[in-house]
């Protein structure tokens, strides 16, 4: 999988429409939205970003330590 081939652009477009239909269901149609936007501050969203930053970085060496190990 490559940035050269079209899915990776297709796959792209399809995660980003999903997250935008997400949002907009919360704040229009939830009764009990699963995250209230008015709990997502400056503070909030830096947490998840790092969080997220952390999951992605352990995934990546785990990947490459299992490739190791591999080869």
């Amino acid at each position: 999988m490559s940035w050269q081939t079209p899915y990776t652009y297709f796959l792209l477009a399809i995660g980003a429409m999903l997250i935008i239909a997400f949002i907009w269901h919360e704040r229009t149609n939830a009764k009990y939205p699963l995250i209230p936007i008015s709990a997502m501050g400056p503070t909030a969203n830096f947490v998840l970003a790092c969080t997220g930053a952390g999951w992605g970085c352990f995934s990546i060496w785990l990947f490459y330590l299992i490739y190791m190990f591999e080869v």
